[in-house]
């Protein structure tokens, strides 16, 4: 099964790209010249040790080479070739080189020396120049590589360490007869799958960039041992998410967030809460003597005047067969969201869907909860700046 061997599939790929290499390689013997015909003999002799040893990691015969052995072939091939044969293929190393490398190292390579016609540079330098790039373009594979692979072992951390979370949590709810505590980890699971999500689109973003952008190897160290770091940053997610709830149970969660008036309230009060009743009041706390009381609603003109024609009876309906009359359905067992928002004190079912919902973006958002903290402690009680209490300090920040 070649699912999970990725490594041995790019070898196999990369491979069959080097086979046309050995072929074609000849070089000009001069009878005159006995050293380098000698020379020329023993390249000879090279090249064929060279191409038995790639022939002997043919995955097509069983053999499973490792990109290293190729790209250890495929250099001392520029060794080997004649100099007319590497002259007139060295465009396309170098061409591959600005394919592969980033930007910023391919304008260095340029800066490195004065530009001049292939044929110019003698042979040394053309070879060495050669080689220095296939080694930066086999260093940029094998960085990649080793990139790809902790970041799907990263992936792989994240999944097992979500399915020990569910498994822990719902393992917990089914022997814990504590409502309350269900919904106290309900509200941290939400936070700590709120830090995965975070960091799982790191590290897809991760892998839509170059790895030698940056220090590849100071990358690939963040990638292989900051497991411990991602854990914590899951645990923390958890944490902030039961900050978020304690901020809320205590109301401090509203001094924090500016209240948009509606346009059918003007008053951002919402109708019928505190706001209207202070507008109601005296100086001394007490009501008007000639406001309606509080607990009665406000009729209009138009609401009067119906209310007046109105007669003052209504005749009694009909009796209806019984037969007719619709039987009223029997009350739903409470459901579990029902009771977790009772015990924790939430109005409605909406606000514990809202709790969970905040509690995932405190997870999600790293600077979420360190900001709200601040804001806190740039404020005295009941939203008091610290100025105001003679402590000094600045103006709060809403």
């Amino acid at each position: 099964m070649h699912l999970f061997k990725e490594e041995a599939y790019i070898s196999r790929i990369y491979f069959e790209s080097m086979r046309d290499n050995f072929e074609g390689y000849a070089w000009d013997l001069h009878p005159d010249s006995k050293a380098e015909q000698a020379s020329n003999e023993q390249k000879t002799a090279q090249l064929n040790a060279l191409r038995e040893e790639f022939e002997s990691l043919d995955p097509l015969n069983g053999n499973t080479p490792t990109l290293g052995q190729l790209f250890k072939i495929e250099l001392a091939l520029v060794w080997l070739i004649p100099e007319a044969a590497l002259r007139a293929r060295f465009w396309t190393i170098e061409d591959r080189f600005h394919r592969v490398v980033p930007t910023s190292v391919a304008r260095s390579y340029q800066n490195s020396f004065s530009a001049q016609p292939i044929d110019e540079v003698t042979e040394e330098v053309l070879r060495q120049r050669a080689r220095n790039l296939l080694d930066v373009i086999h260093a940029n594979y094998l960085i990649n590589l080793a990139r790809e692979n902790s970041i799907k072992r990263m992936m792989t951390i994240l999944a097992f360490t979500a399915f020990v979370i569910v498994t822990g949590s719902l393992g917990f709810m089914s022997v814990s007869n504590v409502i309350a505590a269900h919904g106290l980890v309900a509200i941290m699971v939400a936070g700590m799958f709120g830090a995965m999500i975070s960091l799982i689109q790191r590290l897809q973003k991760a892998t839509s960039r170059d790895a030698m952008v940056e220090d590849g190897i100071y990358e690939l160290i963040g990638l292989r041992v900051g497991w411990v770091s991602v854990l914590m940053s899951i645990g923390i997610g958890g944490v902030f998410a039961l900050f978020i709830y304690v901020l809320v149970s205590g109301n401090l969660l509203d001094q924090l967030v500016p209240h948009v008036p509606s346009p059918e309230d003007p008053t951002g009060g919402g109708g019928g809460g505190v706001i209207d009743d202070l507008a109601l009041a005296g100086d001394d706390g007490s009501r008007p003597p000639d406001a309606p009381p509080a607990d009665l609603p406000v009729l209009t003109e138009i609401e009067e005047a119906d209310q007046a024609e109105t007669p003052a009876t209504v005749p009694a309906a009909e009796p209806r067969d019984p037969s007719e009359v619709l039987q009223k359905p029997p009350a739903l067992p409470g459901l579990w969201v029902d009771d977790v928002k009772d015990a924790l004190g939430l109005t409605a079912r909406i606000d514990f869907y809202k709790m969970i919902a905040t509690a995932f973006i405190a997870g999600f958002a790293e600077r979420f909860v360190p900001d709200i903290i601040n804001k806190l402690g740039k404020q005295g009680p009941a939203g008091t700046s610290p100025s105001a209490l003679g402590t000094g300090g600045g103006n709060p920040t809403i």
